[in-house]
């Protein structure tokens, strides 16, 4: 019987590796056995049985027949699967026997390390925020794969471990998150994947809103929310978002930190308490609303000028089911002279409408216009003020002075809550 070779091809174990080759491993999904890869060559056409002995640890089974059909040209190879499971780590000996021959393999158990996974932050808010991904361990040529509300890639890359990953996350709500990680790295000859949860404990941002939280439903009205954010923020949005709103629902600012923040909306779902998100630069914050029936109005501008002296029609219209009582329209302080400064409408059946004229000399070019529109609406009276940005240009040197022609009409919806005495 001619000589038989014996090749140890490589073994990969999850708990235990065991590297007697230059070849890597493919993971295995068994998290207390691996893999053992024997390959047997003949140079003879004959018929063999193999018997396997471990020694301290146990393998999937005791014996295995192969048929071979080798010439001394051209060896004919078996390749032999054994899976093999050791309590402890070690080296261990696999005797391999065929009639009169007999091997004996050296399998090296080695326990796992671990890479001891950590995050920087032990809070993360809702929102935009960052933290730093720490894995301990030896190894090289290092990936990682996160699965969740990842901002950017969520594959990433070291040379070697120990290593640091920044990671930005995003969640629109608090509570418990579960983010899946897989760590592939090179440890030895093995190629080594180890996976693990990172539990994230996600609470609101750190920023206060207060305010009315009543949207009128089919109908315009003033929100104002007081906004107080954890730091003074630079070149910032402040945003409202919801599916039950629509309107102007971006400010943009310079310089935040703490304000009243108004926004006209109005409310596009059927009446009812429902959750709006307001982002503050990278936070945000969930807040309730209350969508109320409808009892709102609607302002149209229609804005003019002459030489020095500004004119700015003020029109109402009553898009509500109740009566608007007493309704007057009146020009409020601002960085203007006020020539006239106000008019007495009257009452305002539902679809109807009419319009109040103001006059002023504008200090500033463009200059924001402060009105008040007061009137009586279910037994309450209301008093709204707006903000209409109004701006000119000069025509000519003769100081005659032009309308700025307008993208379109500016519209301004106001509608409040139906109240009793």
């Amino acid at each position: 019987m001619n000589m038989k070779t014996l090749i140890l091809a490589f073994l990969f174990l999850p708990i235990f590796a065991i590297s007697l080759s230059s070849h890597y491993t493919s993971p295995t999904t068994l998290e207390d056995q691996g893999v053992l890869y024997v390959t047997f060559c003949s140079q003879t056409s004959e018929f063999a049985k193999f018997y396997f002995t471990p020694q301290g640890f146990t393998v999937s089974q005791t014996s295995v027949q192969k048929d071979f059909a080798g010439t001394t040209l051209v060896p004919d190879c078996k390749q032999i699967t054994l899976i093999v499971r050791s309590g402890e780590p070690g080296l261990l000996d696999l005797k391999i026997r065929k009639g009169a021959d007999e091997w004996v393999v050296p399998v090296k158990f080695e326990k796992k390390q671990s890479l001891l996974p950590t995050l920087s932050k032990s809070v993360i808010y809702t929102g935009y925020d960052d933290a730093v991904l720490r894995l301990g361990g030896t190894g090289k040529d290092v990936w990682v794969t996160l699965t969740g509300s990842i901002v950017g890639s969520n594959i990433l890359y070291a040379d070697s471990l120990p290593a640091e990953f920044p990671i930005q996350f995003h969640f629109g709500s608090s509570g418990y998150q579960e983010i899946p990680v897989i760590v592939q790295y090179i440890a030895g000859n093995s190629s080594v994947t180890q996976s693990f949860t990172l539990g994230l404990r996600v609470e609101e941002a750190p920023i206060d809103v207060t305010g009315d939280s009543d949207i009128p439903s089919g109908g315009f009205s003033n929100l104002t929310l007081h906004i107080t954010a954890p730091e003074k923020l630079y070149s910032t949005k402040i945003s409202l978002h919801s599916s039950c709103i629509e309107g102007n629902t971006e400010r943009y600012f310079e310089e935040f930190q703490e304000g009243d923040v108004v926004f006209r909306v109005k409310g596009t779902c059927d009446p009812g308490s429902y959750q709006m998100n307001v982002s503050v630069g990278d936070h945000i914050r969930s807040i309730p609303i209350d969508i109320i029936g409808p009892g709102g109005y609607e302002v149209f501008f229609t804005p003019s000028f002459e030489t020095t002296e500004a004119s700015l029609e003020v029109m109402i219209a009553n898009e509500g089911s109740e009566s608007m009582k007493a309704v007057s329209v009146r020009l409020i302080d601002g960085n203007y002279s006020k020539i006239k400064e106000g008019t007495f409408i009257g009452d305002l059946e539902p679809g109807d409408y009419d319009s109040a004229d103001l006059t002023f000399i504008p200090h500033k070019n463009p200059v924001s216009v402060n009105i008040k529109i007061s009137f009586t609406h279910g037994g309450v009276r209301v008093d709204d003020i707006l903000a209409y940005d109004f701006h000119y240009v000069q025509k000519n040197s003769m100081g005659w002075w032009f309308i700025l022609i307008l993208a379109g009409v500016g519209v301004w919806y106001v509608k409040r809550r139906k109240a009793s005495n």
